[in-house]
């Protein structure tokens, strides 16, 4: 059984992944992900939200998409 991806800004972890995902949707890194098709700059920024939370907390990538 999976523990649940509860936020904790307590836990480093959460602190770290914080910074991370707000560098992520920032402007600049919109900017930088531009393509003529939104949809896929919107989908790559997805993406990387997933891998970056399921790495950092060792969880199966599927986990944290149903989460």
């Amino acid at each position: 059984m999976n523990i649940p991806l509860i936020p904790d800004l307590s836990n480093p972890k959460w602190l770290i992944i914080q910074q991370i995902l707000k560098t992520i949707g920032s402007k600049r890194s919109q900017k930088m992900r531009a393509d003529k098709n939104t949809k896929t700059s919107y989908f790559l920024k997805t993406c990387i939200k997933i891998l970056v939370l399921a790495d950092t907390f060792e969880k199966d990538y599927s986990y944290v998409i149903s989460e």
